[in-house]
Formats: structure tokens, C-alpha cells, sequence
């Protein structure tokens, strides 16, 4: 499960996290709600956070 409270404080917000990924504020709280991340931009949040949160961990796990 994606500790998407840790993520908010790396980034300073939801709002900003979501400008780090050009994505609405209204797929984070969609990922948010499903407790996941789509694989793509779980890659791009490796890369900008230098592997401090690795994609594997935060993209939904077969039969979850």
C-alpha cells in the first residue's frame, strides 16, 4: 500500500505532487482512494525523488 501521507510531506502537498507529474489534483485523490499508483507515474516519482520511494512499492500488487 502506497503511504501517500509520506509522499505529500516529500513534496510539500498533494497539490504539489500532482504539479511534479502534470497530473490533476483530482488523480491523486483517485490513486489515493485505490491505494495505488499507475505504473508510469510511479517510475517518474522514483526518478524525481532519487529512489527514496521505489515504483515497485507504490504501484497496486496482482490480486489487490
Amino acid at each position: 500500500m502506497v503511504n501517500f501521507k509520506e509522499l505529500f510531506e516529500f513534496f510539500g502537498s498533494q497539490n504539489k505532487l500532482a504539479g511534479a507529474l502534470d497530473v490533476s489534483t483530482s488523480a491523486i485523490c483517485f490513486w489515493k482512494g485505490k491505494g495505488f499508483i499507475p505504473p508510469g507515474n510511479a517510475v517518474e516519482i522514483e526518478r524525481i525523488t532519487k529512489g527514496k520511494f521505489k515504483a515497485v512499492d507504490l504501484v497496486a500488487k496482482k490480486g489487490e
